[in-house]
């Protein structure tokens, strides 16, 4: 391992990512920005992950390859790959996940150029393994323009496309994320970890087509138990393993978070106001999406107690 501070740091967490990660490491290694470490975090894989990566990290010394003794959750592991990192950048890189070789310094060279910008992106693909298809997923994160000076205008922007954009796959200021609370345990906790960051700065977004997400059938979204649409207690097991859960809420956790952050950010208090009010009273009554799960949570818990109650009588 060389002692020189890269630039750019990829952290790449990974469980059992065996079917994909070749390619994910092997688009790292082929970009043409060649300044940067990857840092590979395996969360106790069972298949031939650790095998593969060791292998890659052999023959290039950008490479640190780390193995936690059991498996840590998703978020811890998403976490531990920042804190090993060093570089003046970071990145998230998915194990099944692709980018193309000019991804990085089309990247770097937007934040180098924007010093207001606290993460940078391009356009995206959804490349579908079932049904064999590829998909440009221009306008769900394209056309928003969250690199606005206004704190009000990015989060409106940005709140319309929570859940459905990559923003969080894109190069980010290793400085500022330091100063949030990264990914918690929690469901949801990426749409927060967006929110804190671009309650810091602005998004910015190049126009091509660099960087693929993948769907299949172990992909995250895949494996989430949505039963009676509910994300619930698979999704929250996937981010902390450790925690036994009755019920999960996460849109009503994510609206306290959010009315948190807001309130916790060095806004003034017109911009605080504003923004909370267009939170509760403009965007989440209009967005049949928020409308749905909130009374579906509320409508699940409901119930929950009332099964702890019947059984307490019983």
């Amino acid at each position: 391992m060389s002692n020189k501070q890269p630039r750019v740091s990829i952290g790449l967490p990974v469980y059992n990512g065996e079917p994909f990660i070749k390619e994910a490491i092997e688009s790292i290694l082929a970009q043409t920005f060649e300044d940067f470490e990857l840092i590979i975090s395996d969360n106790a894989s069972s298949d031939r992950t650790q095998e593969i990566c060791q292998a890659y990290a052999a023959k290039d010394g950008r490479i640190r390859y780390y193995r936690n003794e059991e498996n840590l959750g998703a978020a811890r592991n998403f976490n531990r790959v920042f804190e090993l990192s060093r570089g003046e950048y970071f990145k998230w890189q998915p194990a099944d996940e692709t980018a193309e070789p000019e991804f990085l310094a089309r990247c770097v060279d937007l934040l180098d150029r924007e010093p207001t910008l606290v993460l940078a992106c391009t356009q995206f693909m959804m490349r579908d393994e079932l049904k064999g298809t590829t998909q440009f997923l221009k306008g769900a994160t394209a056309d928003y323009e969250i690199g606005s000076p206004s704190t009000y205008a990015r989060f409106r922007k940005l709140f319309v496309v929570l859940g459905h954009n990559g923003a969080i796959w894109g190069l980010m200021r290793s400085q500022l994320l330091k100063e949030t609370h990264l990914i918690r345990h929690f469901p949801g906790a990426d749409d927060c970890f967006l929110v804190e960051l671009i309650l810091k700065g602005g998004f910015g977004q190049i126009p091509e087509y660099l960087y693929t997400m993948r769907t299949h059938s172990q992909a995250y979204h895949r494996i989430k138990d949505r039963q009676n649409g509910l994300e619930g207690l698979e999704e929250a097991h996937w981010f902390d393993p450790t925690k036994l859960h009755i019920w999960v809420l996460p849109y009503w956790r994510r609206l306290w978070e959010f009315f948190l952050l807001i309130v916790r950010s060095r806004e003034d208090i017109g911009t605080k106001l504003a923004t909370i009010g267009f939170l509760y009273f403009v965007a989440v009554p209009k967005h049949r999406r928020w409308r749905k799960m909130l009374s579906g949570e509320l409508l699940f818990t409901v119930r929950q107690l009332f099964k702890q109650r019947k059984q307490q009588i019983i």
